[in-house]
């Protein structure tokens, strides 16, 4: 049941006699157990898919942002420390007197 694959008739067959034996259940109960089990488990496999791809999309959606931010904050300390080099290196030095 790997991957939302479902079972086949024989192991749903072979199931179902193993649940009645076990249980003391008739083959129809023992075969509506069976397949509600498997209902089940394919629908919790399609709900664990369903968060993990939301939660991957999410993570992404914020390392994006994240990306963004630090490299509009970079640009911003880039142009910050030219227009400081430029205010100290234009045109000649000072001379102190002495």
């Amino acid at each position: 049941m790997k991957d939302g694959a479902r079972l086949n008739q024989y192991d749903k067959d072979r199931l179902a006699a193993l649940v009645a034996q076990d249980t003391g259940l008739g083959v129809p109960e023992a075969q509506r157990r069976v397949d509600n089990a498997e209902m089940r488990i394919n629908k919790d496999q399609t709900q664990t898919m369903d968060t993990a791809r939301k939660t991957a999309s999410y993570a992404s959606l914020w390392i994006a942002l994240a990306l963004f931010f630090g490299a509009i904050v970079s640009m911003m300390a880039a142009t910050s420390a030219r227009w400081t080099d430029d205010r100290v290196t234009f045109g000649w030095p000072r001379r102190e007197p002495g």
